[in-house]
């Protein structure tokens, strides 16, 4: 996609707040499909980092293999990094936080983007916190939506919406539009649901493979060993806990 290929979405320019891991990847992935990114860092030094990960790492994985220096510089060369949170948000169409976990700092934040964003579609990234959670920090919710992108974003590409709560039925088509010009599956879930649609079902799975092993029913090694063959998969429940945590 090129720059003048604009999809019906309206979105010509995204921020992004927060510059680690998920806000550098979605960053990245915004600006390879042709739009103009800002990501801003309360963090110098955090800011650095995310430059020089999505120069050297994102930005190659996500075009892959056959990717020139030409396309790569292309990308770069629609990216900006904001050290002033006003510098980031002025003008731009979507913002999409990419913060802590944690419902107080995002009360806050999202309170500064209502204010110096008024006219934006705003967007959280959290993947455990409705934002219905915190809408009441926001002038106009109706605005305000969940936007749950995957990592790694060039091997998961997927994005979760939710509404919260007041999200108009335009913004949320928009945004479904905006995720599918992407390259993404961009379902809507119905309703508000605690852990979206894929989180909701692999805390079943997680909650239930702990289970089989602390009643001794099995050890981890044959749940994961058994998942994989009946899958026909790489991974399987207690690996993956493994490598994300719990």
């Amino acid at each position: 996609m090129t720059d003048s290929t604009k999809v019906s979405d309206g979105i010509g320019t995204v921020a992004i707040v927060g510059s680690g891991t998920m806000g550098a990847q979605i960053g990245a992935l915004i600006a390879v499909r042709g739009r103009n990114v800002r990501i801003h860092d309360a963090s110098p030094e955090a800011l650095d980092r995310a430059k020089t990960r999505i120069d050297k790492e994102i930005l190659p994985a996500i075009i892959g293999p056959s990717s020139s220096l030409p396309e790569l510089q292309a990308a770069r060369n629609r990216i900006t990094y904001a050290a002033l949170l006003q510098e980031a948000l002025t003008g731009v169409d979507l913002v999409i936080e990419a913060v802590k976990e944690d419902l107080e700092v995002k009360r806050e934040v999202f309170a500064d983007l209502s204010r110096l964003a008024p006219n934006a579609i705003l967007a959280t990234n959290s993947s455990s916190i409705p934002c219905a959670q915190f809408a009441d920090a926001v002038t106009n919710p109706e605005r305000l939506l969940n936007m749950h992108f995957f990592a790694p974003i060039w091997v998961r590409t997927m994005l979760e919406l939710m509404s919260s709560g007041s999200t108009t039925d335009d913004i949320l088509q928009r945004m479904k539009a905006f995720g599918e010009s992407l390259g993404l599956v961009t379902p809507i879930v119905h309703g508000q649901s605690k852990g979206f649609i894929i989180n909701r079902i692999w805390r079943a799975v997680k909650r239930e493979s702990l289970r089989v092993v602390d009643e001794g029913v099995a050890s981890a090694e044959d749940v994961d060993r058994l998942w994989m063959l009946f899958f026909q998969t790489g991974y399987a429940p207690f690996g993956i806990m493994d490598m994300v945590g719990l």
